[in-house]
């Protein structure tokens, strides 16, 4: 297995026994530290436990252009009052199936996952970014600065049960990362027609900004 680093690249041919077209993509994260003063963090320990994180993906053409997505309906509401699409857990092609992992187990603690079949996927896609949201009604109290670490990895196997993972990514903790509510994990791209995961890590302020352009400057 191999762990990633910001920036490292990891080939969807090096699997032994041929290319990895079927797998998951997981997700985990630390527990949350508030950030609060003791007497308020007495009224806010039980929000702070609850609080879920959304992950999401967006698909574009070489062109830039937006082709599809997957985004939780349970954010309708704030979709609906910016002018964006409906959410919905999988894409048209039926390339990428969001999953949530309601009872984590040392077997699979990721809470949150996309089942990907890349033989499925629409021709015109030629990027996919992956997203972990704080709830955009939240963002004032709840940022990513406050999440200890970011745990993504890749997979062969379902929800429940792991049979073998091919690569970590971690992200820790980032100062950088106050008031910001979206943290960009990493991109699917095809290079010389071979597909790659790009490790990014990146936290990010505008979730506007997301849903609308190809993954804006994070290289900078």
């Amino acid at each position: 297995m191999l762990h990633l680093k910001k920036g490292d690249q990891f080939s969807l041919k090096k699997h032994p026994e041929g290319n990895l077209n079927n797998f998951c993509l997981g997700v985990s994260w630390g527990e949350i530290k508030s950030s609060l003063p003791f007497y308020q963090n007495l009224f806010n320990r039980k929000n702070l436990a609850e609080t879920d994180l959304e992950l999401s993906c967006i698909m574009f053409a070489k062109d830039g252009s937006k082709i599809d997505w997957i985004h939780s309906p349970k954010y309708n509401s704030w979709l609906i009052q910016n002018n964006f699409p409906l959410g919905k857990l999988t894409s048209k092609d039926e390339a990428f199936k969001y999953q949530e992992n309601e009872n984590p187990t040392v077997k699979n603690s990721d809470k949150k996952l996309i089942k990907i079949n890349l033989e499925k996927i629409n021709h015109e896609i030629d990027q996919i970014f992956f997203y972990l949201h704080v709830n955009p009604k939240k963002v004032d109290t709840l940022d990513f600065s406050l999440i200890p670490s970011v745990k993504i990895q890749m997979y062969e196997g379902s929800v429940h049960q792991i049979t073998e993972t091919h690569c970590q990514f971690e992200i820790p903790r980032d100062e950088d990362s106050v008031k910001k509510g979206s943290l960009l994990l990493g991109r699917l791209l095809t290079i010389n027609n071979e597909w790659k995961f790009e490790a990014i890590g990146k936290s990010l302020q505008d979730k506007k900004l997301v849903m609308q352009t190809k993954s804006h400057e994070y290289f900078s």
